[in-house]
């Protein structure tokens, strides 16, 4: 299978397939074996509203997304922030509660501090919609 000129071995059907049944997926692998053109070609086909995310700049745009910073509103140092959840402008509020999936490309670059922060925000913004689908 293809799309954007890329062909998908097996194990990468297998993961698209169960991330379009709505599945979590973590995609491990070294670099340049395709995890993020797996990532923008299953952007491409759900139907859902997706946050495509990534620590750095670099990897967002690889992906065609934002960095995590920018879509949560974080300042550049969140060891900084305060143990409470932070974010409250209404339209940031708005869009994360209007977003179905987020997605972090490159996670294995994230610091604890940033996951313990995301973890904090979103339980705070939908307490109800988090849920584990192993």
């Amino acid at each position: 299978m293809t799309d954007n000129n890329i062909t998908l071995n097996h194990e990468q059907m297998r993961a698209l397939d169960l991330m379009l049944q709505g599945r979590n997926v973590s995609i491990s692998g070294k670099g340049g074996t395709g995890k993020s053109e797996l990532i923008k070609i299953y952007a491409e086909r759900c139907a859902l509203n997706i946050a495509l995310l990534a620590p750095t700049g670099l990897a967002a745009k690889n992906i065609g997304g934002r960095t995590i910073n920018g879509f949560f509103g974080f300042p550049g140092c969140i060891s900084d922030m305060p143990l409470l959840p932070t974010i409250q402008d209404e339209k940031r509020v708005a869009m994360i509660e209007g977003t179905d999936v987020i997605i972090i490309d490159e996670a294995s670059m994230l610091r604890s501090d940033m996951l313990t922060r995301l973890c904090l925000e979103l339980r705070a913004l939908a307490p109800e919609h988090l849920s584990y689908q192993p």
